[in-house]
């Protein structure tokens, strides 16, 4: 067995040299050439492309085979290999140009980025391998919205009675809420979590405050409450607020009881307005009294897959930079929910196409999530959508408390995310049934 794995590593070994031979060769051979016609720390950047690849490729197929039964890394891994990389050969150049030896310049400028793949392909080998080993489980598919029109409330009734959703998020001061309570009562059995709401619609305080709402319509936006989050305690503007959260908090939390008859609370945000550090504490200070046990986070992988399409949406519309906020206020919050006692889902998709989940972009989805552990204190990982029916125009002009939510509410994509979700999850539901 001993002998088996020292030939193994030894294989290894030679089959990373040979690609890492190949790699360097290319990046020597353009690097010379294109040196003779650009400058050479442009040259160097294009000859470092050029090798990356060539590694990523042949690091992948051959040396870590095994690892990755025979398929790319993680294209996370070459976009880390990227940046690392660029940075030494854009660097090196500067810091080498004083130097006339020719011959030592491009061997310190081939050799310093092949040995620092060398630890970035081996850590992408030991993640494709431990991704062969976990469990596969297919995540929820999670619905927000509901009792926020009849619109949204039909969709989402209508997945939950053929089976097609896992659990909704219902929104207690939604215009359509009485609605949703009513279908929900009387025709499924779906796990339902309270929507926090602090940036629109009717307020639910019992105190007419002019801080968190104007003429009783809560307007806490996400950045208003992010900024307040980053001021000293002692601030006074900074404690009304808290205290205000507080009671809009307390209100929701008790009319999602008394409505739903639901005594142990799970809890997710609008607008993801619950992992505000400033509203997060107030949730997390009534956690026990009030019997909220899970709270959602957002902290989502980059899934593999995604056309070149899909990331100039994520990019023009803002994805991006509302995804890197949202994974750094997760871990926070991550911290903080684990700390209580309180279960948080352990993966989670839904951040960088919301609200254009398309069908590549929900099975991309799926397949990342698929082999996320859950680790103690977790549930399984989160497929989040807004289903909805095309709005009425009269349900349109009844959404004044909710101005941020009616341009999302009218677009196409409601009604196009209710149907990729129905197709994915009935495939989903009769593969089941078929390995059962």
């Amino acid at each position: 067995m001993r002998s088996r794995n020292s030939a193994s590593k030894l294989k290894q070994i030679i089959l990373y040299g040979s690609v890492g031979l190949v790699a360097a060769s290319v990046h020597a051979l353009v690097l010379i050439f294109l040196s003779k016609v650009i400058a050479l720390w442009a040259s160097n950047i294009i000859a470092f492309l050029l090798a990356s690849l060539t590694s990523y490729l042949g690091h992948a197929f051959y040396t870590f085979k095994e690892e990755t039964k025979g398929n790319t890394f993680a294209k996370r891994w070459l976009i880390i290999q990227f940046i690392s990389n660029i940075s030494i050969s854009g660097l090196l150049p500067i810091l080498l140009s004083q130097s006339e030896k020719i011959i030592l310049v491009t061997l310190l400028l081939v050799s310093t980025p092949t040995l620092l793949n060398f630890f970035i392909w081996s850590q992408a080998a030991k993640f494709s391998a431990k991704r062969q080993k976990v469990k596969i489980q297919n995540p929820l598919f999670h619905a927000d919205d509901l009792g926020l029109t009849y619109a949204t409330n039909k969709a989402i009734i209508n997945l939950a009675e053929k089976g097609l959703i896992d659990s909704a998020s219902i929104m207690m001061n939604g215009e359509a809420v009485e609605h949703a309570i009513q279908e929900w009562q009387s025709k499924v059995d779906l796990p339902l979590t309270l929507h926090l709401n602090l940036t629109e619609g009717k307020s639910l305080g019992n105190n007419n405050n002019e801080i968190l709402s104007k003429n009783g319509i809560l307007n806490g936006t996400f950045i208003k409450l992010l900024i307040l989050s980053f001021l000293p305690k002692k601030i006074s503007l900074r404690r009304v607020y808290e205290e205000q959260i507080l009671n809009e908090l307390i209100c929701q939390v008790n009319s999602f009881k008394e409505r739903t008859g639901i005594e142990n609370v799970s809890l997710d945000g609008h607008q993801h307005i619950h992992l505000v550090p400033i509203v997060l504490d107030s949730i997390l200070l009534i956690s026990s009294k009030k019997k909220i046990n899970w709270v959602r986070t957002t902290y989502e992988s980059i899934p593999q897959g995604l056309s070149l399409n899909s990331w100039i949406n994520i990019i023009i519309k803002g994805g991006f930079i509302k995804w890197i906020i949202l994974q750094i206020l997760s871990l926070i919050a991550k911290h903080k929910i684990k700390g209580k006692n309180i279960k948080t889902n352990s993966g989670f998709s839904g951040i960088l196409l919301t609200g254009r989940m398309s069908k590549e972009a929900i099975m991309a989805s799926i397949n990342e999530l698929k082999v996320i552990r859950k680790g103690s204190n977790e549930t399984l990982p989160l497929v989040l959508t807004h289903p909805a029916k095309r709005l009425t125009l009269e349900e349109a002009k009844g959404l004044f408390r909710f101005p941020y939510s009616i341009k999302f509410l009218q677009s196409k994509w409601r009604e196009k995310e209710w149907e990729i979700v129905k197709g994915i999850k009935t495939n989903i539901n009769r593969l089941h049934e078929l390995h059962e």
